[in-house]
């Protein structure tokens, strides 16, 4: 069974950007947020490793359309007990001139290829999308509203949060566990608007129908919780003008009642269970409300008085 953030990556991996700055910015955030230096037999190379084969499948194209390098991908089994397949995407490192990372300017923080800083709309989009690609996940609407984005890098940690604030996203991180970074999301105006911002529409179509239903579930429950309270109060009332009333029989003191508060007592003799409306319309509109509930509070203290 998938879970909610497989699917939303997987929607998110299917999206390439035209511009081929749009598609620097997000393999420059994938490689940062997930991205590694691996030294093996065959030489130097940069890796990626992910559980879904669209990412993997993402990333091989766009290092491929932005440096024209050809990536290799390795399948392995995972040893975790669900045993998936992991996908490692492999792009050997020249030297300095040429390297994969300076085609990228991935050294200095959140710039592109030209070494300006990210300040188009759609860059600043697809380097947000890249981010979670490369380490995001989000709690199931059903649950929760929760969104992180784990990465190695505190400057790249930093540099996801400055870019979430110029779109008007205001996100913190914190450090978790040893060298990483985790820059987090919890309320749900914040995770639609970067759902879709990152242009995962049916991720944000469920969110706010799950929100919808949620909410629905709330004022359905208000309800029938404000209906059960009032109709013990009314059965809680109702016993206890019961247990007065038998009371002051028991007493031998029901002539000493006045006559319209022994019609009202034998109405509740005869109806323990029912409203203060309902008993109204036993009584045939002879009396208005506040005159039964007047009688029925004196009863009360008359027999409290024996």
């Amino acid at each position: 069974m998938t879970t909610f953030s497989h699917e939303v990556r997987s929607e998110l991996a299917r999206i390439i950007a035209g511009d081929s700055c749009c598609q620097l910015a997000e393999l420059t955030a994938l490689l940062r947020a997930n991205g590694e230096v691996l030294i093996s037999s065959d030489g130097v190379s940069a890796g990626f490793t992910t559980e879904n084969a669209s990412v993997a499948r993402k990333v091989f194209t766009l290092v491929k359309a932005t440096t024209g390098l050809v990536a290799a991908v390795m399948v392995s089994r995972s040893r975790k007990l669900r045993r998936k397949n992991r996908y490692q995407v492999r792009v050997p490192l020249a030297g300095r001139e040429g390297g994969l990372f300076d085609r990228l300017g991935i050294s200095p923080v959140g710039r592109s290829e030209n070494g300006e800083p990210i300040r188009r709309h759609c860059c600043k989009k697809a380097y947000l999308r890249g981010a979670f690609l490369g380490g995001g996940t989000v709690g199931r609407p059903e649950s929760n509203y929760h969104l992180e984005i784990s990465v190695r890098d505190e400057n790249f940690a930093g540099s996801v949060v400055r870019v979430m604030k110029s779109m008007g996203i205001t996100a913190r991180y914190i450090m978790k566990g040893e060298e990483v970074y985790v820059v987090y999301l919890k309320a749900f105006e914040k995770i639609d608007k970067f759902l879709c911002l990152c242009g995962a529409s049916d991720a944000v179509l469920r969110l706010q129908s799950c929100k919808v239903s949620r909410e629905m579930r709330g004022a359905v429950n208000r309800l029938v919780n404000c209906e059960s309270y009032n109709a013990e109060r009314t059965l809680t009332a109702g016993y206890r003008q019961l247990q007065k009333i038998e009371a002051i029989i028991a007493a031998g003191c029901w002539q000493k009642l006045p006559a319209e508060l022994q019609d009202t007592a034998s109405l509740r003799l005869s109806h323990p269970e029912a409203s203060l409306t309902e008993l109204l319309t036993r009584a045939g509109g002879r009396v208005s409300k506040s005159l039964l509930n007047y009688r029925l509070r004196k009863i009360e203290q008359f027999a409290d008085r024996l």
